[in-house]
């Protein structure tokens, strides 16, 4: 199962998810971020504080050593 991970942008830095989550598919990330964004707005921070891109850690290599 892949791992994802969920970064956080404040449109200058960004902070990393440094666990990840295993989900399914890549479908299974719009109901995880849709749950990130319910708690985040459960206490709002400023209206242009905040994006949520979403990554896949790349395989690892068999040729690395």
């Amino acid at each position: 199962m892949p791992r994802f991970f969920f970064d956080l942008s404040d449109n200058e830095d960004v902070y990393h998810d440094a666990r990840g989550v295993m989900l399914h598919d890549a479908e299974s990330t719009k109901d995880r971020a849709l749950e990130i964004i319910r708690r985040l707005l459960a206490k709002p921070p400023p209206p242009d504080w905040w994006v949520l891109p979403r990554r896949q850690r790349p395989p690892a290599s068999a040729d690395q050593n």
